[in-house]
C-alpha cells in the first residue's frame, strides 16, 4: 500500500494523540517535558505533516518550528504498525528540506531513552546527543517527615528565609526587579541543548515580565530563598536555581523539601522533577526521587550535510 505525505490538518489532531497512545513506553512524555499536544497542532509559522495510507488513515505526523534565530526544533512518529518501512525517513527529509529553506543552521529533536528504536534513528540521520533531562518521581507515602524538615532546617541556621513568591511581593514592590537580577545571574550555567555561538543578549526587564507572566498565575505556588530582603534561589514553575554565590549551602534542597512538606500536607500521592543539570539531579536522589526514564536532546547542523 502507498503512503502520501500532506500538509497537516486540524482533524489530524485526533489522529495524532491515536498514534502517541499506540506506542508502548509513550512517545512523547508526562506533564514535565516535550507533550504530543504542544507539538501537533496548527499555529503560527509551525509547519507539519501527515503521513497517510492509500485509504486516508493516518500512520504518520511530523512537526517543525523555529526556536530562535538559525534555531528550529523537529519532531516525527509513525505508527508501530508502519515503523521500519521508510515512512519515518520521508517524513524527515520533507522536513530537514523545509527547515533549509527557512535558514535553518542546527535543527534539535528528542527522543526517550527507553526508546533505542528511535535513539538509533535520529543517530542514523545525522543527530548528535547533546544532553539529557532525566525524569524523577516521588512517593510521598514513603517519605519520612523529618528528611525535608532537616534540610529546611540546615538553611534556615545560616539565616535564610523560605517563603513564597506572593508574601514577597506583599512585602516588597521591588520584588520582581530582585528576581529579575537573579534569573540574569542563573541562566548563563543553565544546561541549553541548543547554544548559540555567540551568546544572545539577556532579556531586558520587560521581556523578562512577558516571559515570566504564564509563571505567576499562582504566586503562592513558586517558592523563594530570600538573603535579607534579596531572592538567591526559587523554585517552581520557573524551574530551581540558586544564585552561584549562594551555591552549596543547601538551597535548592531545601526549596524542594519545602514542595514536599507543602504537597504531603496537600494530600498529593506523588510529584515529578525533570533536570538536565547533575547538581540537580544529586538534589532529587538526596530527597528519595527515582530515576524513570530520561528524554534525550540532539542536534544536527545542516551546514555539515
Amino acid at each position: 500500500m502507498s503512503v502520501v505525505i500532506r500538509p497537516f490538518i486540524e482533524a489530524d489532531v485526533r489522529a495524532a494523540g491515536d498514534i502517541a497512545g499506540a506506542m508502548l513506553p509513550p512517545y512523547l512524555a508526562d506533564s514535565g517535558m516535550t507533550l504530543w499536544q504542544q507539538v501537533y497542532r496548527l499555529a503560527g509559522d509551525r509547519f507539519c505533516l501527515t503521513a497517510t495510507r492509500s485509504d486516508n488513515a493516518v500512520i504518520g505526523c511530523g512537526a517543525l518550528w523555529r526556536v530562535g534565530g538559525e534555531r528550529f526544533r523537529v519532531d516525527l512518529m509513525v505508527h508501530p504498525g508502519w515503523q521500519r518501512q521508510g515512512v519515518g525517513g520521508e517524513l524527515l527529509a520533507r522536513l530537514l528540506e523545509e527547515a533549509r529553506q527557512r535558514g535553518a543552521a542546527r535543527v534539535q529533536a528528542r527522543a526517550r531513552d527507553d526508546r533505542p528504536a528511535a535513539l538509533s534513528f535520529l543517530q542514523n540521520r545525522g543527530f548528535v546527543e547533546i544532553h539529557r533531562m532525566q525524569r524523577f518521581s516521588l512517593c510521598l507515602a514513603a517519605v519520612d517527615p523529618s528528611a525535608p524538615r532537616t534540610a529546611i532546617e540546615h538553611v534556615e541556621k545560616r539565616g535564610l528565609v523560605l517563603t513564597t513568591l506572593a508574601a514577597a511581593q506583599a512585602q516588597d514592590p521591588d520584588c520582581l526587579r530582585k528576581l529579575y537580577e537573579l534569573y540574569l545571574a542563573v541562566i548563563p550555567t543553565w544546561p541549553d541543548p541548543d547554544p548559540e555561538p555567540v551568546p544572545a543578549e539577556p532579556p531586558s526587564f520587560d521581556d523578562y515580565l512577558r516571559l515570566l507572566d504564564p509563571h505567576i498565575a499562582a504566586p503562592e505556588t513558586i517558592l523563594l530563598a530570600m538573603a535579607e530582603d534579596r531572592p538567591v534561589g526559587f523554585c517552581g514553575s520557573l524551574g530551581t536555581a540558586v544564585h552561584p554565590a549562594y551555591r552549596g549551602w543547601g538551597i535548592a534542597t531545601a526549596m524542594e523539601a519545602r514542595v514536599i512538606e507543602r504537597s504531603c500536607g496537600q494530600g498529593c500521592e506523588s510529584l515529578i522533577g525533570a533536570s538536565a543539570n547533575p547538581a540537580m539531579r544529586a538534589v532529587y536522589a538526596k530527597l528519595g526521587y527515582q530515576r524513570t526514564f530520561s528524554e534525550v536532546r540532539l542536534l544536527r547542523r545542516l551546514a555539515d550535510g
